[in-house]
């Protein structure tokens, strides 16, 4: 199951019981957002709910990805607010719950983790590793990252959108700005 709601995206259009809780914000779209995440975040617990009700949450792994946020430096920008965001493993009596802000994680590593899972073989030289393998996380020591413009330059030629390459490794980051 994929499950991707178009929240907190535009339109801002929470339902007035979560907007009235941000009364005291002073930004209307602040508001709203927060409204949105709240709203995003009662629909995600709908979602986990059923699975219990179904008795298959045992049986499921679920993943959480988020993009990269709401601030101005955000979305496609090589900054901490554009990089570091959250990827969620939850499937009880199979992953201890945890918080992990050592280790670098990347998307690249959830088609390895499923595969696993799944107790599916990969194919060769697949990249990322496998999030459920605590050892195959630790090892790594850096990720590489390209950040492209939010709206695409050219479909025939993705480099025109390339802004920025990077490597973190630690609490280093090199950002090299593209010409």
């Amino acid at each position: 199951v994929w499950y991707a709601p178009f929240l907190p995206h535009t339109p801002h259009n929470p339902p007035a019981r979560l907007l009235k809780q941000y009364a005291d914000i002073v930004d209307p779209a602040d508001r709203k957002y927060l409204a949105m995440v709240e709203w995003m975040d009662e629909t995600t617990g709908e979602l986990l709910g059923m699975l219990e009700e179904k008795n298959v949450a045992d049986n499921t792994l679920v993943i959480y990805l988020a993009d990269n946020g709401w601030n101005t430096f955000g979305k496609a920008f090589p900054y901490e607010n554009g990089v570091r965001t959250p990827i969620i493993l939850r499937w009880p009596n199979k992953i201890t719950p945890g918080t992990d802000t050592r280790d670098l994680a990347t998307n690249l590593d959830l088609m390895p983790t499923i595969l696993d899972a799944c107790r599916v073989e990969g194919p060769k030289g697949l990249p990322g590793v496998n999030l459920l393998n605590p050892t195959e996380v630790r090892i790594r020591k850096e990720i590489f990252l390209a950040n492209y413009a939010h709206d695409m330059v050219a479909a025939d030629a993705p480099e025109k959108s390339l802004w920025t390459r990077s490597c973190i490794d630690g609490n280093w980051k090199l950002i090299l700005w593209q010409d």
